[in-house]
């Protein structure tokens, strides 16, 4: 086993090149919570990718619940734990997906939303395994930053953050760079047969 000196932030090693998920807390309120992960050295060159951007009262409103789980698990595996300090936090691999899947199903909440605190207790409720497959299906298809309406991260949304699936799919229909023009069936080649 490792030094306990060894591992920085939530369970993340210290050294080198390692892979793992960086959360970068601003010192300005105003500014987002932002969570890359890192694949560490590859070929003698860094690799990331932008996972998410949390506004800070979205951010504030999660980061104990995922403190206190984090830490839970890290005692249990007698490292040392945990805490969400102002700069650079780095988070183990596998917790920092799970901090994703968590981060995504809250993204576009509002800070007074009520679906927030169901959100932690639906994502406390999740076993590790199925945050992981939860993380592994969103990040195939959305996982960056800026994907914040793709198929899996509107599924983690509905189904962790409670949201009203009518409301949701309203609200994304409202955005027109998100949907192509509609058609009438006559104007499309393959009912060509239709027209007289």
């Amino acid at each position: 086993m490792k030094n306990r000196e060894a591992f920085e932030g939530f369970g993340a090693l210290r050294e080198f090149g390692t892979p793992h998920f960086r959360v970068e807390i601003p010192r300005n309120q105003g500014k987002p919570v932002v969570i890359y992960e890192d694949f560490g050295l590859t070929e003698e060159q860094c690799t990331e990718l932008k996972r998410a951007a949390l506004p800070r009262a979205i951010w504030s409103k999660i980061a104990k619940d995922l403190a206190a789980d984090f830490n839970l698990r890290l005692k249990a595996r007698k490292l040392p734990v945990g805490a969400w300090t102002t700069g650079t936090v780095k988070v183990e691999r596998i917790l920092g997906k799970e901090l994703c899947v968590l981060a995504w199903a809250v993204e576009s909440f509002l800070k007074h939303d009520p679906e927030i605190e169901q959100a932690i207790a639906r994502w406390k409720a999740l076993r590790p395994e199925e945050r992981w497959w939860l993380f592994t299906m969103a990040a195939a298809e959305g996982g960056l930053s800026e994907q914040v309406h793709s198929r899996w991260r509107t599924a983690l949304r509905v189904a962790i953050g409670g949201i009203d699936q009518e409301r949701e799919t309203r609200r994304i229909i409202k955005e027109p760079a998100s949907l192509p023009p509609m058609k009438q069936a006559h104007q499309h080649p393959e009912f060509s047969f239709m027209r007289r």
